[in-house]
């Protein structure tokens, strides 16, 4: 029986930062713009984190395309995040969509990037084969 690997946690992470962007809308004031970065930076981290996955656990080629579009993620959410008028002010008063989601973004995709593609087994499964 061969396991299909399971994306359901950038999927989820897709739809969360779709559903942040949209309920930005036209709102201009701070908490909109917080919802707006936040719901970008959270599609841009899972799309880079669903990428490693799939390199890593061979459902993809890795190529110099793959390569070079994680790298402009990852760019993109450090950029989003540190070129913002006084970032440290922002990271105080609002820190999920500042702090938290490109954090989260950012350690899924270093995780996923040196984890292995093969199966952890443990020594208890092992024993009783």
């Amino acid at each position: 029986m061969t396991l299909r690997p399971s994306f359901g946690g950038s999927t989820a992470g897709l739809i969360v930062g779709i559903l942040l962007m949209l309920s930005s809308g036209l709102d201009t004031t701070s908490a909109g713009r917080a919802r707006a970065i936040g719901g970008l930076v959270a599609v841009i981290g899972s799309l880079i984190y669903r990428s490693a996955k799939r390199t890593t656990l061979g459902v993809a080629r890795p190529s110099v395309i793959r390569r070079a579009m994680e790298g402009l993620g990852v760019i993109a959410v450090i950029a989003i995040i540190g070129l913002q008028p006084d970032v440290l002010y922002f990271i105080r008063e609002d820190p999920v969509p500042n702090l938290v989601i490109p954090l989260w973004g950012l350690i899924a995709f270093l995780c996923a990037k040196v984890g292995s593609a093969e199966p952890k087994s443990s020594p208890q499964l092992e024993e009783s084969s």
